[in-house]
């Protein structure tokens, strides 16, 4: 399908991967894998989402860093995988709940996320409810989509937040980037999981 509009758009690839998780919790991450980035540095995703993170993770600017140098270091075009991770109806559920709760729920997502990846991979926040997680793409776009199914199934279980228990869900979007361009890469992982929310 396409991506941006007018001079900025472009054809990417993807496809739509159903995950199975525990307690019915099944989820779709969409992979987009774009061999073009350094032909288009595609539009930031929102400046809203700059805000300073609140869960001790790498920052926007830190990940922009880590993705050029992991991409610049990539051998044998492997690339950098970006799993977008947003919390579905984190509104809703930092509403019912509570700022103080939503804000220990974004600690306890941030710390389970840690744990589930493997330390050679950045975990960072960009504010409110939204994390990426940056990876050595691998030989194979299989290895970023397993990444994406650990940390789903992980999040999967619930949170104990003091005195009360949550659960929670996440879309997931994939993008697979070959090119040192980190907005667009990140603009892709966006867009795929948006397109994995509404699928």
């Amino acid at each position: 399908f396409r991506v941006g509009t007018g001079e900025n758009e472009r054809r990417v690839e993807g496809c739509a991967l159903h995950l199975d998780a525990p307690q019915g919790s099944d989820a779709l991450v969409l992979l987009i894998t774009d061999d073009h980035a350094h032909d288009h540095q595609g539009a930031p995703v929102s400046a809203a989402r700059d805000a300073p993170p609140r869960t001790g993770l790498a920052n926007r600017r830190e990940l922009v860093e880590d993705f050029v140098r992991r991409s610049e270091g990539a051998r044998g075009g492997t690339g950098v995988g970006v799993l977008f991770i947003d919390v579905d109806r984190f509104k809703a559920t930092n509403d019912s709940l509570g700022r103080d709760y939503g804000d220990e729920l974004l600690r306890a997502l941030g710390r389970r996320i840690q744990r589930t990846v493997r330390s050679e991979d950045t975990v960072g926040s960009l504010g409110a409810d939204e994390f990426m997680v940056l990876c050595d793409g691998g030989d194979h776009p299989d290895e970023a989509v397993g990444l994406a199914q650990q940390i789903h199934q992980a999040i999967a279980r619930p949170f104990t937040l003091v005195d009360r228990t949550v659960t929670v869900t996440v879309s997931i979007g994939v993008a697979l980037s070959d090119a040192p361009a980190a907005e667009s890469a990140f603009s892709d992982a966006d867009i795929a999981m948006m397109r994995a929310k509404s699928g």
